[in-house]
């Protein structure tokens, strides 16, 4: 899964109009692959502008809304500067967590930091739950930070892990921040209180263990499992593959359309699911002959802006060419698969001294690709992530 979009290099070299002390990114995530954790999406990114006779994108401006909290900048290409602080925008930490959710026999990473001047020693108590869950301390950061300068109130500040701003008379004192690092395992299920101090001030994090961390309980097509069960015990006999004898698998279907069916477990809200196909083929002619080819489009617009430029949910709308796509808002929406199979048609004739060469090549396959997006949230780190389901549709060769 691809990142978000960085600014463009003028946004980039305009942000500098507010001294920005970035603070040290803490987030809590999933270290063990079969949970498929990939939550790193706090905000949108949506460029205007207009594609000029070349098909290059000229900027005039691009809006940043974060999706947890509505806080929006936007950024003049023209003036090179900001409307909105772009520091609240772009938040992607909302402060230590008072809740976790932890797998079982699943490594979780927490990263616990102080503002800046704040002490912390790194130390955590259980106040219960120690048969639940083991913690062991892996990772320690300090650093000297230097306030910044907020060039809309003319003051200077030091940044906060929570996205506000402590302003300060001057520039001239540093403070220290601290951090640190900490593996988390599942023992079994249940609930352990943790407890630490940060300036002499005491907060507690509640941790759940549980068999069900993943975002998806369920997800299927067509009525057949398109996720693992990883629990022990578990026989996956819905799974989709599990078609026939063949042990190998069979990692397609035969229904053109069906229901997909999403559910989520407990800490985790359904966002939206994006199903994306192939462009049809048409037929091109250039002084040679004629071939086809599938319709070229430079991505897929998925805010409806015009443009294939920005960064939705996570996605990257030019990171998709030559593709479709249809957006559904409810958990179990009845889908289209790709039907467009992989075909070849050319028909041609160039002249090579006296003698004229000809090529009259076709081919049409049986398989289609169909890509399904799940975009969701995780309800405890505010964060949203998403997940790839590809759906391959098979027509049967008679």
């Amino acid at each position: 899964m691809k990142g978000l979009k960085q600014f463009g290099a003028m946004a980039m070299a305009a942000a500098l109009t507010i001294t920005m002390v970035a603070p040290i990114t803490a987030r809590a995530d999933y270290q063990d692959k079969n949970y498929d954790q990939q939550e790193n999406t706090y905000y949108d990114v949506d460029y205007k502008g207009a594609y000029d006779a070349d098909g290059d994108f000229q900027r005039t401006s691009e809006i940043i809304t974060n999706k947890v909290t509505g806080d929006t900048a936007t950024y003049d290409y023209t003036t090179k500067k900001w409307n909105g602080d772009p520091d609240k925008a772009q938040k992607d930490y909302f402060g230590n967590p008072k809740k976790l959710q932890v797998g079982v026999k699943s490594n979780f990473k927490l990263t616990l930091t102080a503002n800046p001047g704040e002490s912390f020693d790194g130390k955590i108590k259980f106040k219960s739950g120690k048969a639940n869950v083991s913690i062991k301390k892996v990772g320690t950061y300090e650093r000297d930070v230097m306030p910044g300068y907020d060039s809309a109130t003319k003051q200077y500040y030091f940044l906060k892990d929570d996205g506000s701003k402590e302003y300060v008379g001057d520039n001239s004192s540093k403070r220290t921040k601290y951090s640190y690092t900490y593996i988390l395992e599942g023992k079994k299920p249940g609930e352990a209180k943790l407890q630490y101090k940060i300036n002499g001030k005491k907060y507690k994090i509640k941790v759940t263990v549980t068999n069900e961390a993943r975002p998806f309980a369920t997800v299927s097509f067509a009525g057949k499992s398109y996720q693992m069960d990883y629990n022990a015990g578990a026989t996956n006999s819905n799974y989709y593959a599990k078609q026939s004898t063949n042990k190998a698998g069979n990692f397609y279907t035969n229904k053109k359309k069906g229901k997909f069916r999403v559910t989520m477990n407990k800490n985790y809200k359904f966002i939206a699911t994006y199903v994306i196909k192939d462009t049809d083929y048409e037929t091109k002619t250039d002084e040679d002959g004629s071939y086809i080819e599938r319709k070229s489009v430079k991505g897929i617009d998925l805010n409806g802006d015009g443009d294939f430029e920005d960064t939705i949910d996570g996605i990257e709308e030019d990171s998709f060419s030559d593709k479709t796509f249809v957006k559904y808002k409810k958990k179990n929406a009845k889908i289209k698969l790709n039907t467009s199979f992989d075909e070849i048609k050319t028909n041609a004739a160039w002249k090579v001294g006296d003698d004229t060469l000809k090529i009259n090549r076709t081919y049409k396959g049986n398989l289609a690709q169909t890509e399904v997006i799940v975009v969701y949230q995780n309800k405890l780190t505010k964060a949203y992530g998403m997940k790839r389901f590809n759906i391959t549709y098979k027509k049967n060769i008679k």
